[in-house]
């Protein structure tokens, strides 16, 4: 009898978890179709952009950007969104037990992602690569048990892969933002589909007991590409 009754709380709880990662999902699959549709628009903005920025400002763009000072706040706030990045070189980096360099640590993990959304890997070989780095934060709010960790995190992952309708032409990844004061860093992920959309990823990174550790990675605004000379160039203004 007390057998009975603990199969049904493990069968009730087990059905409980289901329906909130399918409500979970469903909403997920919505933000994705949003964000391809926005991407779409931020894409063509980006081109043109990205080429001025590479540029110092001659006279006539300076004029420019006076006029701009009467645009809207929502086309500011649209701008300030698109973040100026400098695209990481795309390496060969070989799976380590503790990752304490933060480049190596970036492109690795971004290449696993690109490779499972991908479907070059799968859901088996990419939880068992990712989950050895998974931060305390993300520990924490995966249920205890192994086989519910393992489905929490990858319904999302799945939920993600099959909203991307077309299939991954490419991908390419930005160089690491690192705030040392908390240990925190952020890396861009961008992939190229083949129907030509693009889509967007954040990865968010901490450092614990000296080794990164993945933090999240979720959909995010369209970058706008520069060149490190001119990421230089700003840096030293600022100073």
């Amino acid at each position: 009898m007390q057998r009975s009754k603990s199969r049904n709380r493990k069968a009730l709880s087990f059905l409980l978890v289901s329906t909130i990662l399918f409500t979970a999902a469903c909403d997920m699959n919505k933000t994705i179709e949003k964000e391809i549709e926005k991407n779409d628009t931020a894409e063509k903005s980006n081109l043109e952009d990205s080429s001025a920025n590479n540029k110092e400002l001659n006279e006539s763009q300076k004029e420019k950007l006076k006029e701009s000072d009467s645009q809207t706040a929502e086309d500011a706030v649209k701008h300030n969104e698109q973040e100026k990045a400098v695209e990481a070189s795309k390496k060969v980096v070989k799976e380590k037990e503790n990752f304490t360099d933060l480049n190596e640590f970036v492109t690795y993990i971004q290449n696993k992602y690109y490779e499972y959304h991908a479907k070059l890997i799968t859901e088996d070989q990419f939880y068992k690569t990712i989950e050895k780095y998974f931060s305390s934060k993300i520990h924490d709010n995966l249920p205890k048990n192994e086989v519910l960790k393992k489905q929490t995190f990858m319904t999302v992952q799945q939920s993600i892969q099959k909203t991307i309708k077309s299939p991954i032409k490419d991908y390419k990844y930005t160089t690491p933002n690192y705030n040392e004061k908390y240990e925190y860093a952020y890396s861009l992920r961008k992939y190229t589909l083949k129907n030509g959309k693009t889509i967007y990823f954040k990865l968010e990174m901490q450092k614990e007991n000296n080794s990164w550790k993945v933090l999240d990675d979720r959909y995010t605004q369209p970058y706008i590409k520069i060149d490190e000379q001119y990421e230089f160039k700003e840096r030293a203004k600022i100073d």
